[in-house]
């Protein structure tokens, strides 16, 4: 059985100065947020990172990461006119086992509420070259067992800034990194892509791109570097 584990460490080593937030909405197994706090307001306040130089304990959570790419045969800019991107990856059985076993750490819980809070700002503030210049709008979290079929995933909002997305990195999560995970086995924390829409890019409110293809359902799995990063096609 997982123990429940400090806030502080949750946070230890985050990012700087993230604002403190408002409220989470929760509706039956989907929770949706724009900005989060903590639901308990005795918990300890989140480490900036300033205070930890060489103590500085294992990072817990991370990102995986989408290079948005032209599609084959596309000669056109797909990625022009881009305000917003809507990004959603289906969690795998560790992490379905994660969160059902750590209650607290999704984003309807009083450790995960911040930390989701937290991670809007790293997600769009990582030092990451070619980095997409954005803004995180929302996440959305479903662990739903009941619907035909089940449904387990995490949805991030962007509303994007940056006049040239080709071959720039997108970063999403937040994910329990594989140490702090735990998966059975030889398991790891992965995503997975399931439907040519699942990311797709919108100018205002009308879709303007989407997946070209992937073949075999593409599988990613946090890490805090851009080593592993998804190579991804679109098309308009």
């Amino acid at each position: 059985m997982r123990h429940a584990l400090p806030f502080a460490l949750l946070l230890a080593c985050g990012p700087k100065d993230a604002d403190p937030a408002d409220d989470s909405t929760s509706a039956a197994s989907t929770t949706e947020e724009s900005t989060t706090s903590p639901t308990d307001p005795t918990d300890p306040t989140p480490t900036t990172g300033d205070e930890c130089d060489t103590d500085c304990p294992d990072p817990l959570y991370g990102y995986v990461c989408i290079r948005l790419t032209r599609g084959e045969g596309v000669d056109a800019d797909p990625f022009v006119g881009t305000t917003r991107i809507q990004a959603t990856f289906a969690y795998d059985p560790c992490l379905i086992d994660f969160y059902d076993a750590n209650p607290e750490e999704r984003l309807d819980g009083p450790l995960g509420a911040s930390l989701f809070d937290a991670w809007q700002d790293r997600l769009c503030g990582e030092p990451v070259g070619d980095r997409v210049a954005c803004s995180v709008e929302s996440f959305q979290q479903t662990l739903d067992s009941v619907s035909m079929p089940p449904t387990y995933d995490l949805q991030v909002d962007y509303t994007i800034t940056d006049d040239d997305l080709t071959d720039k990195l997108l970063l999403w999560g937040p994910l329990p990194l594989p140490a702090h995970a735990a998966c059975a086995g030889d398991d790891l924390p992965s995503v997975r892509l399931t439907g040519l829409t699942d990311i797709t890019g919108f100018s205002g409110d009308d879709p303007l791109w989407k997946m070209q293809s992937f073949g075999v359902s593409p599988r990613a799995v946090p890490a805090l570097d851009t080593s592993g990063c998804l190579v991804i096609p679109f098309v308009n």
